[in-house]
């Protein structure tokens, strides 16, 4: 088997291309192609792990510092899964559907979160506290909230590219588009026929090739076998924001004695051979709508206790990332990235957490992009 020497090079800027695409990662594969020697597949997707930062505690029991430790560190992780849930599941769609989540999912976060390290611990008179970083497996947290009928319905709008040769070009795009969007709504996405209601827009862009002209007789009449190989490049694109958030590419050759026909057909197979791989991207794509939020704290006894309070605001649900700006005379300034459907829970999320609880924040005005609170 071999590589046509023009895929090698497809196949290459693609990689070249997906470096650039932070956080992804990149998966190239070979399928056989009996009609062509092989037929590569690039899948650029989002990663699938997340690292988390979460807090747990227990009581110090019977079992002692150990075992209370032990509690913490389990109750730590199942806070990692629940935070992680939010990049898939709407916070109203989660409180309506708790029960069914705790019973199911976070029950079993052994199955989805590993601990990475201890950032820190707290052995007090009665319990254990302890701060985790975990690393949450999404692929299977997706699944599984896939199956519960949880998950985001990504709307997905399917279109093709300019086309050098319209007529010949547009019949195959159709060809290629339908099969993608029969593949699309197998697995459960909604697919939309206009592009202001997608959430995603996925460009297909086929060509063709021919490969050799053949020709074929029989006793009774003569023909030309025309060999002609389908190159597909698709990519999935945030409507709005304009990211791309998946981009594949497979080939396939195909023989027969209608030009158009094995146009067709090459690019329809090599449309559905990615098909599979972009499903799955699409299946792991985290919420896209977050928004940045400046908390300001004062009250403060020092930096060591604004270094906890950090870390205890990474652990809030919807907290994507915290970027402490600077902390003068027991005045802290942060940035928070947040899901966006969590912003309006974050100023009763300062107050009444169970991670924030110790610090006893007071929250005095809030609007859109700002909060500013005070230690009590």
């Amino acid at each position: 088997m071999y590589l046509h020497s023009k895929n090698c090079w497809l196949v290459l800027l693609t990689v070249l291309i997906a470096q650039s695409l932070n956080p992804f990662t990149i998966d190239l594969s070979f399928a056989s192609d009996a009609n062509d020697g092989i037929t590569p597949v690039v899948r650029i997707a989002p990663i699938e792990t997340k690292e988390v930062i979460a807090e747990g505690r227990a009581a110090i029991g019977e079992t002692g510092v150990p075992g209370a430790r032990q509690a913490a560190t389990a109750q730590a992780l199942r806070a990692a899964v629940e935070k992680a849930l939010g990049v898939y599941v709407s916070s109203r769609t989660l409180t309506q559907n708790y029960q069914m989540v705790r019973d199911q999912v976070l029950v079993r976060s052994d199955g989805y979160a590993t601990l990475k390290e201890i950032v820190s611990e707290n052995i007090g008179t009665q319990e254990v506290r302890v701060t985790v970083r975990a690393l949450v497996s999404l692929r299977p947290l997706a699944k599984q909230l896939k199956a519960m009928k949880l998950t985001r319905a990504w709307r997905i709008y399917v279109e093709s590219t300019p086309a050098n040769d319209s007529s010949t070009q547009a019949s195959v795009a159709s060809d290629a588009i339908s099969a993608l969007e029969n593949t699309l709504s197998d697995a459960g996405f909604v697919v939309v026929s206009r592009i202001k209601d997608a959430d995603i827009t996925v460009q297909i862009a086929p060509r063709f090739q021919k490969i050799a002209d053949i020709p074929a007789e029989t006793g009774s009449f003569s023909a030309t076998m025309h060999s002609i190989r389908g190159d597909v490049v698709a990519r999935a694109i945030r409507v709005g924001t304009g990211e791309v958030v998946a981009s594949l590419f497979a080939t396939h050759t195909n023989f027969n004695i209608n030009a158009d026909a094995a146009r067709s057909q090459a690019t329809t197979e090599a449309t559905q051979s990615l098909a599979p791989q972009l499903t799955d991207a699409l299946m792991v794509l985290p919420a896209a709508q977050s928004q940045a939020i400046t908390l300001q704290v004062s009250g403060l006894k020092n930096v060591t206790q604004a270094a906890q309070l950090e870390d205890a605001l990474n652990s809030l649900t919807g907290v994507q990332k915290v970027t402490r700006r600077g902390y003068t005379n027991g005045f802290a300034n942060w940035e928070l990235d947040m899901l966006t459907d969590t912003v309006s829970q974050l100023p009763r999320a300062i107050e009444q957490s169970g991670a924030l609880r110790r610090f006893r924040l007071s929250v005095a005005s809030e609007n859109r992009s700002r909060i500013i609170a005070a230690v009590r």
